[in-house]
């Protein structure tokens, strides 16, 4: 196994860790000592305390691991149909920001995509802008046959993301199979249903062409609109990774 496949199980297996000791712990409230007369009442009380809890852990776990699961937690705070009010109040200021990637690493993507860069920029800076879970941006300069062309921002995803999401999405999907077992939520919400709602999205996300065509087509709809500005896309330059 080499060290990407490696860091891969690890992830697989944390994320179910996490998820396996979160649905212990509904269980284990709900049918064990909800279910004893004395202490029903203390476990009815403490509910909305240890959603909370158990959601700022979740929290913790999105914004080490970043990715997906940064993604999730804002893909279920705006689930407020199916979900208590107490995980969706607690991941509703959850940011899409992490530590930047190598740009060196970034930029061999980069380079890959568009080929020469020093054909395409006069200038782009070797510090990000801002850093987001799947992808990061840079300040640039674009080249022109006459000289110094548009001030740019470039958007490149992040390298490996696409192996990262398969990977946590394949473990989020064995631990929506889990919570459909479970009567209590399996009649409030179809998990596995959700989960490929969410992976539709996200996916969409990676598709930076579908990104690009959706910035066009929201200037066409607000063109004649002064109060808003949408930049221009730059096909030349774009790919589905680019943008």
């Amino acid at each position: 196994m080499d060290d990407h496949a490696a860091i891969d199980q690890l992830r697989y297996r944390r994320i179910l860790r996490f998820f396996a000791g979160v649905i212990a712990n509904i269980v284990w409230w709900d049918l064990v000592v909800g279910r004893v007369p004395v202490a029903r009442q203390r476990a009815l009380a403490s509910r909305p305390h240890r959603l909370r809890a158990m959601t700022r852990e979740f929290r913790g776990l999105a914004l080490e691991m970043g990715g997906v699961m940064i993604k999730l937690g804002q893909f279920l705070s705006s689930r407020v149909d199916v979900l208590p009010l107490e995980i969706t109040q607690e991941l509703q200021d959850l940011q899409d920001e992490v530590p930047a990637a190598d740009t060196r690493q970034v930029f061999s993507l980069l380079r890959e995509q568009l080929g020469d860069l020093e054909r395409r920029f006069e200038s782009i800076e070797t510090e990000p802008l801002a850093a987001a879970s799947l992808g990061q941006v840079y300040r640039a300069r674009l080249r022109t046959d006459s000289g110094s062309g548009a001030r740019v921002v470039v958007k490149i995803q992040r390298p490996g993301i696409e192996a990262l999401v398969r990977t946590d999405l394949a473990a989020l999907r064995d631990v929506a199979r889990w919570v459909i077992r479970y009567r209590p939520i399996r009649t409030r919400a179809n998990a596995p249903a959700l989960m490929e709602e969410f992976a539709r999205t996200l996916w969409s996300e990676l598709d930076y062409r579908a990104e690009a065509d959706n910035a066009e087509h929201f200037a066409e709809i607000h063109a004649d609109n002064s109060r808003i500005y949408v930049p221009r896309i730059y096909r030349e330059h774009s790919t589905g990774r680019v943008v």
